[in-house]
C-alpha cells in the first residue's frame, strides 16, 4: 500500500504543479468531466431510445450560458467565440450547462438513473447496446462486431448467478470477498452519476470471473467427497466454535466439516455456516449420542471413507489428528485419542469425581471386554468406513455414550486402538452437564455395562452391510 501511494504521489504531484502554474485558476486534475456531464444530460439522453446513454448531440442541444473568457492578445474566431478559451474553461462551461440541465429536469432523474444502471448491467435494451457498440468509432460506437457483443452478453448472464454462489462459498470459508463485491457498488454509482455503457463494468467482470471460478471449483469437486470428514456435535457453542473451525480450516483445508447443531438456543448454527461447515440442525436437543449418530449417517450417505469426531469447545487440537489417522493407516477400524496412555498428562484439569469414575470404567471395560483402555470416555476419535456404517445404525443415544460405543465396537469384533494425545481446557462456553447429572450418567452406564457382561463372551456379528472382521472369543 505504501509503495502504491508513493507511486501515485510521484505521478499526480508533477501534473498538479504543471496545471497550477499554467492556468489562471488551479486545475488539480483534468478528467474531461465537463463534456462527460453535458453529453449525458440533454433531451436525447433523457427521453426516447437514447435514455441513459451519452450523445455528442447534447452540446448542441443544451445552451451554454457561461460567457466566453477574454484573454489579452487573443481575438476569437468569427464563427467560434470559444476559440481563445483553454480546454479547462471549455470543460467548466460544459459542466455548468450539464448541471443546469440536471437541476431543471430533476423529476426525470429516477427514470434516467434506472436506465443507466440497466444498460451498464445488460438488463435494459441489450439489443440497442449491441447496435451502439457496433457503431463507427468516430461517432458514438466502439467498432465491435455484433456477434461478439451478443456472445459477451450471454456469457455475462451465465456467470453472474455462478459468481453469486461463489461469493457465498468463499464467505463461508472465511475468505475476504468484500473488495470483489464492492466493484458492483462502485460501477452502479458511476452509472447513476454519469451514464450507462457496457465497457464501464470491466472491473466487475473481473470479479465475476474470479467468483465464478470459485463456484466451478465447488461443482467439479462435488462428485466425490473429501478423504476426511470432521464430525462436530455442538450445543450452544457460539463462542468457542468459530475458533475451532478456523483452526481446522487452516490445518486441513482439503477436509470437510459437518456441525450437528443439537437444538441450540444460541447462534451455533449461524457461526458454523459462517465458518464454512455443513450444518445439520436438529429440531430439539437429542444429546450428544443422537447428534453423533446423525453425523455418522451423514458420513455414510455422502460416502466418506473416514471421519474424526472433534469437540466444538476447543479441547481437541488439530495437531493431534495425524496420530489418530496414522492408527487408521496402520489398519485399525477405530482409533481413540487417550489423555492417560503411558502416564502422559492429559493437558487439562480433571476433577476428582470424574477421574475416579474414569478409573472404575477402565477396570470395568477390562473385565467385560477383555481389553485395556486408559481413556474410555474420550470423545477424540477417528473412524474407518466400517465403523462409520456400524455407528450409523447402532450408536448409543444416552450421555457417556463413548464408553458404550467403545464396548459395542470391541464386542462386534472391530480393531480398536488407543494413541496418546494432549487436550486443552475449555476456554469459552459452559459444560453441558453438572456434577449431579454426571453421577446419574455414570451409575446408568455401570448398570448397562454390567447387564451386558454375560453376553460379552458371545460377540454379536456386525451389521450385514459392514465389513468388520469376525469377533474372536
Amino acid at each position: 500500500v505504501a509503495v502504491a501511494g508513493l507511486c501515485a504521489v510521484l505521478v499526480v504531484v508533477p501534473w498538479s504543479a504543471y496545471n497550477v502554474t499554467r492556468f489562471e485558476k488551479p486545475v488539480l486534475l483534468s478528467t474531461n468531466d465537463g463534456l462527460t456531464i453535458l453529453g449525458a444530460n440533454c433531451d436525447t439522453t433523457y427521453y426516447g431510445d437514447g435514455v441513459g446513454l451519452w450523445s455528442f448531440a447534447c452540446p448542441f442541444e443544451v445552451p451554454i450560458t457561461t460567457p466566453p473568457p477574454q484573454h489579452d492578445g487573443c481575438v476569437p474566431a468569427p464563427d467560434d467565440a470559444w476559440s481563445c478559451a483553454d480546454q479547462s474553461e471549455v470543460a467548466a462551461a460544459f459542466r455548468t450547462a450539464g448541471i443546469d440541465y440536471i437541476l431543471s429536469h430533476k423529476q426525470r432523474l429516477p427514470i434516467v438513473a434506472a436506465a443507466r444502471v440497466g444498460r451498464i448491467w445488460g438488463l435494459y435494451a441489450p439489443g440497442q447496446m449491441v447496435e451502439y457498440s457496433e457503431g463507427d468509432l468516430e461517432t458514438t460506437g466502439e467498432g465491435r462486431e455484433g456477434w461478439a457483443s451478443w456472445w459477451g452478453w450471454v456469457m455475462w448472464w451465465a456467470m453472474v448467478p455462478a459468481s453469486v454462489y461463489g461469493a457465498v462459498v468463499l464467505h463461508r470459508r472465511g475468505r475476504m470477498v468484500l473488495p470483489l463485491v464492492l466493484t458492483a457498488a462502485v460501477i452502479t454509482a458511476t452509472a447513476i452519476a454519469f451514464y450507462g455503457l457496457v465497457r464501464f463494468r470491466v472491473p466487475a467482470e473481473i470479479a465475476v470471473v474470479v467468483l465464478s471460478a470459485a463456484a466451478l471449483d465447488v461443482v467439479l469437486r462435488r462428485p466425490g467427497p473429501a478423504e476426511l470428514l470432521f464430525i462436530i456435535p455442538a450445543f450452544n457453542e457460539e463462542e468457542a466454535l468459530p475458533g475451532v473451525l478456523v483452526e481446522l480450516a487452516e490445518a486441513y483445508p482439503g477436509a470437510d466439516v459437518v456441525v450437528i447443531d443439537d437444538g441450540s438456543s444460541d447462534a451455533t448454527a449461524a457461526v458454523a455456516r459462517a465458518g464454512g461447515a455443513v450444518v445439520l440442525q436438529l429440531p430439539y436437543n437429542l444429546g450428544i449420542g443422537g447428534a453423533l449418530r446423525t453425523g455418522f449417517r451423514y458420513a455414510v450417505r455422502k460416502g466418506y471413507p473416514r471421519a474424526v469426531q472433534f469437540d466444538a469447545d476447543g479441547q481437541h487440537h488439530p495437531d493431534e489428528v495425524p496420530a489418530l489417522l496414522a492408527g487408521l493407516d496402520a489398519g485399525a477400524d477405530m482409533v481413540v485419542g487417550s489423555r492417560f496412555v503411558d502416564g502422559r498428562p492429559p493437558g487439562y484439569h480433571v476433577g476428582r469425581l470424574r477421574k475416579a469414575a474414569m478409573g472404575v470404567l477402565t477396570v470395568t471395560m477390562r473385565r467385560i471386554a477383555g481389553k485395556d483402555f486408559s481413556d474410555t470416555s474420550s470423545g477424540f476419535r477417528a473412524f474407518a468406513r466400517p465403523v462409520l456404517e456400524f455407528f450409523a445404525e447402532t450408536y448409543p443415544a444416552e450421555y457417556m455414550e463413548s464408553v458404550e460405543a467403545l464396548f459395542s465396537t470391541v464386542r462386534a469384533g472391530y480393531d480398536v486402538v488407543e494413541v496418546p494425545v494432549t487436550m486443552r481446557n475449555r476456554e469459552l462456553g459452559a459444560p453441558s452437564n453438572r456434577t449431579w447429572r454426571l453421577v446419574y450418567h455414570y451409575l446408568r452406564l455401570f448398570v448397562v455395562l454390567l447387564a451386558a457382561a454375560p453376553r460379552s463372551r458371545q460377540p454379536s456379528p456386525p451389521p450385514a452391510d459392514s465389513s468388520a472382521p469376525e469377533a474372536t472369543a
